[in-house]
């Protein structure tokens, strides 16, 4: 069967929605980023969905790394509003215990921005292709950045806050405060894609 890698945040956290948070309640946070841990989940399922079911073909295989092959469920969905007018969807983790209460969202969030929960559906699956990963981009020296200008080359590497790889970073560029659809990576043969301002990166030498 194959993994899904998703990426969540602990919704039962004291500045998320709190452990008082029950399944078909309305509720609201502010995402602090800086001190909101994104946890990285592993599904193993025999299809292109988790349900409220629980059954042995869908399994939590491991969270950060540390493996569970537990029965995973999840028991539902919410609309998601923004303060800056966004609109998507959340769903919360009901098994194994080890990640219950956790929120898988299909949009990046963003820092600053408050959320607010409501229309709560029971029972509603979870594609795992709509799940976004939540990741903050990293692009190494010489990674070509085609903006709406021209395409440039980095000169140093610049990391964002959840790259594991330790590089210099500038605070004040805009890459910073971008995010990206998949997993961040420092090799810039991976075709990475960007949102707004900057539309993808592109390997060293292939900038047209």
């Amino acid at each position: 069967m194959p993994d899904h890698t998703l990426h969540a945040i602990d919704g039962t956290a004291p500045n998320v929605l709190g452990g008082g948070f029950t399944w078909g309640n309305t509720g609201s946070f502010t995402y602090d980023e800086a001190n909101t841990q994104i946890e990285t989940l592993v599904f193993t399922d025999s299809d292109a969905q988790l349900t409220i079911t629980d059954t042995s073909l869908e399994l939590l295989k491991s969270l950060n790394g540390i493996i569970h092959n537990r029965n995973a469920r999840v028991g539902g969905s919410w609309t998601v509003t923004g303060s800056d007018g966004t609109s998507f969807k959340v769903w919360r983790m009901l098994a194994p215990s080890q990640v219950e209460g956790y929120l898988l969202f299909t949009q990046d969030l963003t820092d600053g921005v408050t959320y607010s929960l409501s229309n709560f559906s029971l029972g509603d699956p979870m594609p795992y292709a709509q799940i976004a990963q939540q990741t903050t981009p990293c692009f190494c020296a010489g990674t070509w950045i085609d903006t709406p200008g021209r395409c440039k080359a980095r000169r140093n590497a610049l990391c964002g806050r959840s790259c594991a790889h330790p590089a210099p970073r500038s605070t004040n560029h805009p890459l910073d405060r971008e995010k990206i659809g998949k997993t961040c990576t420092l090799f810039p043969q991976r075709q990475i894609k960007t949102h707004r301002n900057f539309h993808r990166c592109l390997s060293p030498g292939s900038a047209s």
